[in-house]
C-alpha cells in the first residue's frame, strides 16, 4: 500500500502535521525526518461488531454465549504502510496565480489548500453548502464527496422518493478572483469432499445458526456477494450504516424532485449561513473556525468570516429583436384524453401573435384511437402515424404532441425516435398538467427555435458595432461532454459543440454531436484524419458552415468557452 507525500517550504521543523486528501496523497508544510518510511498499522473494521439495536441478531436482546463470541469477533486487517517524498509544491506559485500568471504549480498548489480545508471542515463537523443523494437512514456522522460535506442531521433531509433522500451540504474551495485569494462557500475453496445439501436461506440461519427469525419468511434477502458468488442474508438481520452515497440512476421524479429542492437564489444562501433565524446552518457556520486550521496558518493564510465586498455595476438594459419563425403546415397529435385540444391551439395562435410569430391554425388533430392506450408505446405511436399517412400526401412541416400524463411518460422517447430519426420531422411534446401562459410562452419559443427563427438579437449586434468580433470575422464554440448518470457506467459519454454561424450575427449556431468512450472528458473527435487525407472531426465541419453561411467568409478569430473543466 504505497503512498506519497507533497512537501511545502518550509524545511525547519523535524515534526509536521499532515493534511491528508483521503486517498494515496498526503501534505505537509515541513520535511519528513526520513526521504522514505514504513509503518505497520492494524486497522479494526468496527462493523464487525454491530448488532442489532437489541445487541442480539434476532432483535431479542439475548446475551447467550454465541452472541457474545458474534460479538467478539474482529475483523482486524495488519497493512504495510510506505511513506515517501514525491514532489515539492511551492506555495508562491499562488501570488503567481493571482497577477495573471498560471501554471501548474499554482493549480496544485490551490489543490492543496483546499484539501486542508476539507480535513479540517472534517474535523469540525462542517463543510460549505452543496447537494448529494443518500440512503434513507437517521444515523449521527459525517460525509465527504471531494470538496463538499454533508452532516447526518434530520433538519438535513428531504424526500425524493423510492427510500432515497437528498441532503443539504456545505462545499468550499479557494478561488484567485480580481480581489486576491478568495474563499468561495457555496452551500477461499472448500474441500471436494464435503456433500453440498440445497438449503433455503431461511432454514440456514434457523436451523444451522439457531437464530429465530420472525419475519424474513416474507421478504426477500439481501444480496452481500459478488456477481457470481452470491451471499444472502436475511433483511432482518441488517441495518443500514449510516451516510452511505445513493450512486443509483435516479428516477425522472427523483430527479425532478432534486432540482427542485436545489435551487437557490444567491440571498437565499446567504442567508442560510448567516442568519440567525436559520438556527441549525448559522450554528454550523460559527463552529467552523477555518482561520484556526494551523496548516493555513503555517502557509501565511488567514480566512476573514466576513463576506467579501466587491463594486457592482448598473449596465443598460439591451436592444433586442426579435426575428420569428412561421408556422404553418403543421398537425397535432392528441395522447392525452382530458385536453381541450382546439382550446390549446387556439391558445397557441394568440401567444404566437404577441411574440410575432405567425401560427397558422393547425391542418388537422389526429386523436388515439381508445382501444390503443393500453398498448406498448412503440405500437401507441406507429398508429397514430397510420392515421397520419392516410390524410396527409406530404408530410407536415411541424408536429405538435400531447402526451397522456407529463413529458416523462413511455411515450416522449418512441415518438421522438419517430418523429426525428424516421422522418425528420421537428415536433414538440406538452404535458397537459402544466398548460397555463407562461407555459405556451415558452414552448413557443422551443417550436421557433427548432423552426430556424431567433428568440433573441442584440440591436448592437445587427448594426455590427459589437467590440472584438464584429469587425473581424469571428467563430465563436462552446463545447461540453456529458457523461451517464451514477448507475450507468457502461454508458457512452456524449461530447457536443456548438459554434456561431451567419458571421457578423453571433445569435445564430449550430451544432454537432459524437458519442465516445465512457468517462472521457477530453472531446476526442475534433480532429479526425481519415486516410484520404481529408478529415470527418467537428471544427472542420463546423468551419465549413461558418463559410457557406457567412458569405464565403473564413474566420481570422476563433473563441472557445470550454464547459465543465475548470483550469483547477
Amino acid at each position: 500500500m504505497g503512498s506519497s507525500v507533497f512537501i511545502g517550504p518550509e524545511e525547519s521543523k523535524r515534526t509536521s502535521k499532515l493534511g491528508p486528501t483521503g486517498e494515496k496523497s498526503l501534505f505537509t508544510i515541513s520535511a519528513l525526518p526520513h526521504k522514505k518510511m514504513e509503518f505497520l498499522v492494524l486497522l479494526d473494521n468496527p462493523s464487525s461488531y454491530r448488532t442489532t439495536s437489541n445487541d442480539s441478531p434476532d432483535g431479542h436482546g439475548s446475551n447467550n454465549e454465541r452472541d457474545r463470541k458474534r460479538r467478539r469477533v474482529s475483523q482486524s486487517k495488519t497493512f504495510k504502510v510506505e511513506i515517501s517524498v514525491a514532489a515539492k509544491i511551492p506555495l508562491q506559485a499562488i501570488a503567481a496565480a493571482l497577477h495573471g500568471q498560471e501554471s501548474q504549480n499554482s493549480r496544485e498548489a490551490f489543490r492543496v489548500l483546499d484539501i486542508i480545508l476539507r480535513q479540517h471542515a472534517a474535523k469540525h463537523m462542517i463543510d460549505h453548502r452543496s447537494i448529494s443523494i443518500f440512503l434513507a437512514t437517521s444515523y449521527r456522522g459525517c460525509f465527504l464527496v471531494r470538496q463538499s460535506f454533508f452532516q447526518n442531521e434530520p433538519r438535513s433531509f428531504f424526500d425524493l422518493g423510492g427510500g432515497v433522500l437528498g441532503c443539504w451540504g456545505f462545499h468550499s474551495s479557494f478561488q484567485a478572483t480580481q480581489g486576491g485569494l478568495s474563499l468561495n462557500i457555496g452551500v477461499k475453496d472448500r474441500n471436494d469432499d464435503v456433500k453440498c445439501v440445497d438449503v433455503t436461506v431461511f432454514d440456514y440461519f434457523v436451523n444451522h445458526r439457531r437464530i429465530n427469525l420472525c419475519f424474513s419468511g416474507d421478504f426477500p434477502c439481501i444480496d452481500v456477494g459478488k456477481p457470481r458468488k452470491p451471499t444472502y442474508i436475511p433483511i432482518e438481520l441488517c441495518s443500514l450504516l449510516s451516510l452511505q452515497r445513493y450512486t443509483k440512476a435516479l428516477t425522472v421524479f427523483q430527479r425532478s424532485a432534486l432540482v427542485e429542492k436545489s435551487q437557490q437564489k444567491p440571498q437565499e444562501k446567504m442567508k442560510i449561513i448567516t442568519d440567525d433565524s436559520m438556527e441549525h446552518y448559522a450554528q454550523v457556520m460559527r463552529s467552523n473556525k477555518n482561520d484556526s486550521e494551523p496548516m493555513l496558518r503555517s502557509c501565511g493564510i488567514s480566512i476573514n468570516s466576513r463576506f467579501a465586498q466587491v463594486e457592482g455595476r448598473i449596465l443598460s438594459a439591451p436592444r433586442i429583436f426579435v426575428p420569428a419563425a412561421k408556422i404553418d403546415h403543421w398537425a397535432v397529435a392528441n395522447f392525452s384524453g382530458g385536453c381541450d385540444i382546439r382550446s390549446l391551439c387556439r391558445d397557441l395562435i394568440r401567444f404566437g401573435e404577441m411574440k410575432r410569430i405567425s401560427t397558422s391554425p393547425p391542418l388537422n388533430v389526429f386523436e388515439e384511437n381508445p382501444q390503443f392506450r393500453r398498448a406498448p408505446a412503440p405500437v401507441r405511436v406507429d398508429r397514430m402515424f397510420e392515421q397520419m399517412k392516410q390524410k396527409f400526401e406530404k408530410r407536415p412541416c411541424f408536429l405538435l404532441c400531447l402526451l397522456p400524463d407529463r413529458k416523462d411518460s413511455d411515450l416522449y422517447g418512441s415518438w421522438k425516435r419517430k418523429t426525428l430519426s424516421e422522418f425528420g420531422i421537428f415536433n414538440q411534446c406538452l404535458a397537459p398538467t402544466k398548460v397555463n401562459e407562461q407555459y405556451l410562452m415558452n414552448v413557443l419559443l422551443k417550436i421557433n427555435a427548432k423552426l430556424g427563427g431567433l428568440n433573441s438579437l442584440l440591436a448592437i449586434e445587427q448594426s455590427k458595432n459589437l467590440p472584438l468580433v464584429s469587425k473581424v470575422p469571428t467563430i465563436i464554440f462552446g463545447m461540453d461532454v456529458s457523461h451517464g448518470s451514477p448507475g450507468h457506467s457502461n454508458v457512452p459519454s456524449v461530447a457536443a459543440v456548438v459554434s456561431s454561424r451567419n458571421w457578423p450575427i453571433l445569435s445564430r449556431y449550430r451544432a454537432s454531436v459524437r458519442s465516445q468512450s465512457t468517462k472521457l472528458e477530453m472531446i476526442d473527435s475534433l480532429f479526425k484524419p481519415l486516410p484520404n487525407k481529408d478529415d470527418a472531426g467537428i471544427v472542420r465541419e463546423l468551419l465549413v458552415d461558418f463559410y457557406k453561411s457567412s458569405g464565403q467568409t473564413k474566420p481570422s478569430q476563433i473563441i472557445i468557452f470550454r464547459s465543465t473543466l475548470t483550469w483547477r
